[in-house]
């Protein structure tokens, strides 16, 4: 009888990500019409364009470590058209936060420019899996809209949403990694220079340069005279989110420029979130996230520490496997019904609101994360 062949890593986090991804689109997830649940088993509405962000991010993963679940991520994507909001001239404006009745049928026009920024990544994703140029071209003119609409003159940075009130890291550190993406793809060196000068703003006005970490947004005052004056973001919030997004941009802009502050700011980001966010005290020889807000923050740290990986792995393979080990932990100790807690360390409990009602973008972004691990094994490693 032939030995049965154990499990690599990568195989084995392949498999936990689609097992995890399979109860979630069970109960999350309606493929007929396209509508996500916010939360489960509280059933309270549905979700906005944000959580439908979460469950894109976690299919095109899918989607990539096995083609087979192409069709599943396709289906995903023709229901983000329930978020468009069409112009008085009936042209596509961009992708906004409350679901319509039918595609393309958004009444409300309350739209974030981050959300817009993370389809960007989205289509670039899955026009790398299909070559369906269609999801290029959607990239495209997500990319030109935000540099259109979202752009602040005279001091920079693009605003978070069509308020246009703060500027946050959130609508500009994700920003720059897409923008290099788009360069790559379409030889344009437009997006290259965008790119350059989203990062700019965000180093210059954004940073904490103490802990090597991002401050979450930064609001300018207009004078008697018509100019502008440049606030302050001291005191603003620090979230892994900002941090995360920012190391890969910088490590996108590394990799096609060679230029050192790039890299320099990677790899300084990583080791600030890492000594900022990381928890050692819950448990011995394992590292905890912040849980509060959601963990798809930390999803997106997880994503800058892969793509600085290539150019310094000695560092940051450690910040790596401190997620490897976390994760199995809850895996192993704390999987109910399918399903992990969003505090690996701790499991299930009682004080966190979000255990009682399983929140959508907390749990794809658990299968999501699994899934990085996953290609992290298979081919970054």
């Amino acid at each position: 009888m032939e030995e049965k062949k154990e499990m690599t890593l990568g195989q084995r986090n392949t498999e936990r990500a689609l097992e995890l991804g399979k109860v979630y689109f069970k109960e999350f997830y309606n493929p007929l019409s396209h509508e996500l649940l916010f939360n489960s088993p509280n059933n309270k509405g549905l979700s906005t364009c944000w959580e439908y962000i979460g469950t894109m991010e976690m299919t095109d993963k899918f989607a990539y470590l096995d083609h087979d679940n192409i069709p599943l991520m396709e289906n995903v994507i023709k229901g983000l058209e329930y978020y468009g909001y069409l112009k008085d001239d009936g042209k596509l404006w961009g992708y906004v936060v409350n679901r319509g009745k039918t595609p393309r049928g958004a009444t409300d026009p309350g739209l974030a420019f981050d959300d817009n920024i993370w389809l960007i990544i989205n289509f670039l994703r899955a026009y790398e899996i299909t070559k369906d140029k269609a999801h290029l071209d959607k990239a495209e003119f997500l990319a030109n809209f935000l540099i259109n609409e979202a752009w602040f003159e005279p001091l920079g940075g693009i605003f978070w949403d069509s308020r246009k009130r703060g500027r946050h890291s959130c609508s500009n550190n994700p920003f720059i990694k897409p923008l290099v993406d788009l360069y790559h793809h379409t030889n344009n060196e437009y997006y290259l220079d965008w790119a350059k000068k989203v990062y700019e703003f965000a180093v210059n006005n954004l940073k904490d340069n103490e802990l090597n970490i991002y401050e979450d947004l930064i609001r300018a005052k207009q004078q008697e005279d018509g100019t502008w004056v440049e606030g302050n973001p001291k005191g603003t919030g620090f979230y892994t989110y900002n941090t995360g997004a920012m190391i890969s941009g910088a490590a996108a802009l590394y990799a096609v420029t060679k230029e050192q502050k790039y890299f320099d700011e990677a790899l300084s980001c990583s080791k600030g979130a890492f000594e900022h966010f990381g928890d050692k005290t819950i448990k011995e020889g394992l590292v905890g996230y912040p849980v509060s807000t959601t963990i798809w923050f930390n999803c997106i740290l997880l994503k800058g520490l892969i793509d600085i990986y290539p150019f310094a792995k000695e560092e940051i393979l450690p910040y790596i496997e401190s997620y490897q080990k976390s994760m199995d932990y809850a895996y192993e100790n704390h999987l109910k019904e399918g399903f992990m807690p969003v505090d690996w360390l701790r499991g299930w409990r009682g004080d966190v609101k979000k255990d009682k009602f399983k929140e959508a973008l907390d749990h794809s972004s658990n299968a999501e994360m699994y899934a990085l691990l996953a290609i992290f094994e298979n081919e970054v490693r």
